[in-house]
């Protein structure tokens, strides 16, 4: 009993420190973008209690700390005709992001929020982090929309890395040229 007193402690307050960088004027947001905001802020708090219980050993909460800028979001339709929302994040607080082989960790990683609808107000939530073949090149905030979710561009070489709410890594896949050359997933997991 006194662990999940401990483990709901730890999940209000990180809950607490999530923010979403929206200025109060909604009315320039879409509705699909307004329906993901509501749908994550009723379930967020139930999404961070399940990752701190299912990796409470391997994940730091510090990591669950994260800005979302809704008024940069992008409204997109995947290939198999579902609507996504993709949505700029910060780790205020630092962020996991695995190297693995003899790499240079990469000096800037691009991250989103990309919600799937799965149905009527019901999303499935991914992390996708990006990152460049080219160690130094640094993404900026104010292109958020020239690479992403669905936007390969085609000079683009590097690695689109997906994660699911508790950070937990689904897949990465590598792209040369804007186009897949391999993936990686875990072996006792796959993308839906």
């Amino acid at each position: 009993m006194r662990k999940i007193v401990y483990l709901l402690i730890i999940v209000l307050s990180v809950s607490a420190c999530v923010q979403d960088g929206l200025n109060p004027d909604l009315k320039r947001l879409s509705p699909e973008v307004i329906e993901a905001r509501e749908w994550l802020q009723q379930n967020q708090e139930a999404m961070d209690l399940k990752a701190l219980q299912t990796k409470s050993d391997r994940l730091d909460p510090k990591f669950l700390t994260r800005e979302f800028n809704w008024e940069r979001a992008l409204v997109l339709i995947d290939s198999k005709n579902r609507t996504a929302i993709e949505i700029p994040v910060h780790y205020p607080n630092g962020m996991m992001f695995g190297v693995t082989g003899n790499k240079k960790p990469p000096k800037s990683v691009r991250t989103s929020l990309v919600l799937v609808k799965k149905q009527e107000k019901e999303y499935a939530p991914y992390f996708l982090k990006i990152n460049s073949e080219d160690t130094e090149h640094i993404f900026s905030a104010n292109n958020f929309h020239l690479i992403g979710y669905l936007n390969i561009p085609n000079n683009f070489s590097g690695e689109f890395n997906l994660y699911n709410w508790d950070e937990s890594w689904i897949g990465t896949t590598v792209y040369s040229n804007g186009q897949p050359i391999r993936s990686r997933f875990p072996k006792d997991q796959s993308i839906e």
